[in-house]
């Protein structure tokens, strides 16, 4: 990673669930932890009223311990200790981690709780939050976290990932190796952390330079996964979390795509998207004309992929009025070619209404006349296919093409 003019601060903030943990009962729990030198079980310290509460640290765990001292004797002042007593006790790792997390976030309650607004600074006559920071007070909190997450780290190490993270994980990473994955992760979080400040630096307002320094991070971080990963493994890492891959997901989410069509569009599309969509960066007019072009011959090749009758669908999909007539169709039951057909049936009716605006061999009553016509024969055929309330209420809401081809009746 080359060097640049920006801080790299500490790891991303880290959290931790609190976990209860019910007080075995004295039925099923040992009496205590060891036994004397008879081999007898050791009482229960503390059974009689008149006996002192040990305090932290006063018990260890070099020997013996009465079950009911049990918690005071892992306890430690030191974090270090505690986490070794932990352990040395049995605890699973992921207990281990919880406690020590509340310990933590104990550690920390105090600096944290400078930082949360007060109820009274909140006007309910304003457009603001009672949870509402300021930066100053976000930048502070956000490096508190890190500051809890990079503690947390080094005494118990890397969090591993949960059921939910390894979903994550196999959905962004595929086949590849534990190693190799905790590579691009730190890639990952190091070049995080280097956006994170110069979008802070920027106060919510990018400048060209903010925007030429985030680009350039992005290639520094391309190039950085290219380095430790194979060739192979990098483009099957880019096809599934780079910004074309999310780009072309987005674009066909109601078309279905074999792998092998989802591939080919990617490679059509990367080069294009590496040359012209860098965010925050503006093209001159030569190179929005070149985009121009460059989108028309893509989308050429997106019909030899797909197919004509595929092609069509996926042009279909993309059209608002498309996608609000689907959203009614399946929110009233109906078949899916129904909301097709009165979409398809919309380029037909717009095209025969310019046809008879332009023929100057009509008189004004003649055009009114067959535009009145040709409204009525397109309700009737919405109001088939969407039924009397669809058909109202398609009108009402986004069926204005043939609501409008002649005025309403009674109108001027």
């Amino acid at each position: 990673m080359k060097i640049l003019p920006v801080v790299l601060a500490a790891t991303l903030v880290g959290h931790a669930v609190l976990l209860l943990i019910p007080r075995p009962a004295a039925s099923d729990a040992p009496s205590a932890i060891g036994t004397t030198s008879t081999g007898a079980t050791r009482q229960p310290a503390g059974a009689s009223s008149d006996t002192a509460k040990p305090q932290r640290g006063s018990i260890t765990l070099d020997g013996p311990v009465p079950v009911a001292d049990i918690w005071t004797a892992l306890q430690q002042d030191d974090l270090a200790g505690y986490v070794a007593n932990l352990r040395a006790a049995g605890f699973p790792d992921e207990i281990v981690r919880t406690l020590v997390w509340r310990r933590i976030n104990d550690q920390f309650a105090a600096e944290e709780a400078q930082l949360r607004p007060s109820p009274s600074d909140w006007k309910y006559w304003t457009n603001t939050s009672p949870f509402q920071l300021d930066q100053e007070q976000q930048k502070a909190r956000a490096a508190l976290a890190r500051q809890k997450t990079a503690l947390a780290e080094a005494l118990l190490g890397p969090a591993p990932p949960n059921e939910i993270q390894l979903i994550q994980q196999a959905h962004r990473y595929g086949e590849l190796s534990p190693e190799k994955i905790a590579a691009i992760e730190l890639i990952n979080r190091d070049y995080n952390e280097l956006r994170r400040t110069v979008n802070e630096a920027a106060k919510g307002f990018n400048l060209p330079e903010d925007w030429e320094k985030l680009a350039l991070l992005q290639r520094e971080q391309d190039a950085d996964l290219a380095a430790v990963l194979s060739p192979e493994e990098y483009r099957r890492f880019q096809l599934r979390n780079s910004a074309t891959a999310s780009r072309l997901r987005g674009e066909f989410n109601n078309i279905s795509l074999t792998e092998a069509q989802f591939q080919q569009l990617y490679d059509l599309r990367a080069p294009l998207d590496q040359r012209f969509n860098t965010p925050g960066i503006p093209l001159t007019a030569t190179e929005q004309t070149a985009r121009r072009d460059a989108e028309a011959a893509l989308q050429d090749s997106y019909r030899a992929i797909l197919g004509d009758e595929r092609y069509t669908e996926y042009q279909r999909s993309r059209d608002g009025a498309y996608q609000q007539l689907t959203r009614l169709a399946n929110r009233l039951d109906l078949p899916a070619a129904n909301a097709i057909a009165v979409y398809d049936l919309k380029t037909t009716v717009e095209s025969r209404a310019r046809e008879l605006h332009a023929d100057r061999s009509l008189s004004t009553e003649q055009r009114q006349a067959a535009l009145a016509a040709l409204r009525d024969s397109t309700e009737r055929t919405v109001t088939a296919a969407l039924g009397e309330r669809g058909a109202a209420i398609y009108r009402d809401q986004g069926g204005h093409w043939f609501k409008n081809l002649v005025p309403e009746r009674g109108g001027n």
